[in-house]
């Protein structure tokens, strides 16, 4: 592992290990601390388990690969829920969560740089991919299925529901305040939100991903309720109603 609380003997090691044509590392865990600046030889892989909070960050670590100009990739694994990404930036949150546009042009488009493309498609990233062909060599052995690991119902019980007693504490207040002005808004006791509908949210709480959600798992009847009740659990606990397809998911450059 090379991280800032290891030996700088241990760096000094692994640095030389890594420059070796024939090196002993075939795997390297790492921080920011061998971004910028630490230049390991024939890197062809650079993985990202959770993203970074910056674009910045994240281009100079996946520049750690590639460096003599071979094709290499950059794969992401990361859950496109939760309270983590409210800190990333959005220019970052965009390209991992863009299932349509090249994400070299969204790369680009971030440093207002002009976007080439890159020939052949295969290796700009995995989707500008056109053969058509499920094994295809060039294409990452993880991206060769859809790119989704889980689907939506076993993402849900896989999400981390240790929610803080404070991020609780103020999910409540706020849920309180919403009953107190959709009171004032409204008498239709449809429009509104009972104490019943607050005590089934806090209880699913983390398995409330979209609005449809919240006429599933509370006893609330009005979409218009449930958007505002997303907004709420969105600005306290995380990210809500990202995509139509949530979960943990692979994205790639190439």
């Amino acid at each position: 592992m090379y991280h800032s609380e290891t030996k700088d003997y241990v760096k000094a090691s692994i640095r030389e290990d890594m420059n070796l044509e024939n090196g002993n590392i075939r795997v390297l865990i790492c921080t920011n601390v061998a971004g910028m600046g630490v230049n390991f030889r024939g890197v062809r892989q650079i993985i990202h388990y959770g993203l970074p909070r910056d674009m910045d960050t994240f281009v100079q670590q996946m520049g750690r690969a590639g460096r003599d100009g071979t094709l290499s990739h950059e794969i992401i694994l990361m859950k496109m829920i939760g309270s983590h990404l409210k800190t990333v930036e959005p220019f970052l949150l965009n390209l991992c969560k863009n299932t349509e546009q090249c994400r070299h042009k969204l790369l680009c488009d971030a440093y207002l740089c002009k976007h080439e493309q890159i020939i052949p498609k295969h290796n700009c990233c995995e989707l500008q991919c056109s053969c058509g062909s499920v094994d295809c060599r060039v294409k990452h052995p993880l991206l060769r299925d859809t790119g989704k690991l889980v689907d939506e119902e076993e993402s849900r019980h896989q999400m981390n529901t240790d929610i803080s007693d404070d991020d609780k504490r103020i999910l409540r207040l706020q849920l309180k305040c919403l009953q107190s002005n959709l009171k004032d808004e409204s008498d239709d006791m449809f429009s509104t939100l009972s104490d019943s509908a607050i005590d089934d949210i806090m209880i699913n709480c983390s398995v409330i991903l979209k609005p449809a959600d919240v006429l599933i798992y509370a006893t609330c009847w009005a979409y218009p309720v449930a958007v505002q009740v997303c907004e709420i659990l969105n600005n306290v606990i995380g990210d809500r109603d990202l995509s139509e397809s949530e979960g943990e998911e692979v994205a790639g450059l190439e």
